[in-house]
């Protein structure tokens, strides 16, 4: 966090942020995912709370809907601990952020990208981080 006020002749403290804002990461636990996928999911979510520093993220484990959610912060240990094993639908964690009135500066999906999609996007940006070419 900086701090800085600038006016004519004096300087007073005031508040800039660095880093992103809140975004949520979706992770594809569903059957056809398995324990190399998971680690390169986890990695990933290290990855974006060191490089990114959001101020939270919402993390989302889904097949077909979400069994469960958990909340980081930059400098918290990451163990992902999936639920689920189904088929895969988008849609329930879009959902799922819509009834909490979370609004992310972004959604991530870690997924394999074999599922069903909703037929309409959300008025946030939405990144695709697949581990197979689709």
């Amino acid at each position: 966090m900086v701090w800085r006020v600038e006016l004519p002749g004096l300087y007073l403290p005031g508040v800039t942020c660095e880093g992103a804002g809140e975004i949520a990461i979706a992770v594809d636990c569903s059957g056809p995912i398995n324990a190399r996928q998971l680690g390169l999911f986890e990695t990933e979510i290290r990855s974006i709370l060191e490089g990114q520093r959001p101020s939270r993220v919402h993390v989302l484990y889904f097949d077909t809907e979400v069994h469960k959610a958990v909340v980081y912060q930059a400098g918290q240990p990451i163990m992902l601990t999936p639920i689920g094993g189904g088929g895969t639908n988008f849609a329930p964690c879009f959902r799922w952020l819509d009834e909490r009135g979370i609004v992310p500066q972004t959604l991530v999906f870690l997924t394999d990208l074999c599922g069903t999609f909703p037929g309409e996007g959300p008025a946030y940006p939405v990144l695709w981080a697949p581990t197979e070419s689709r």
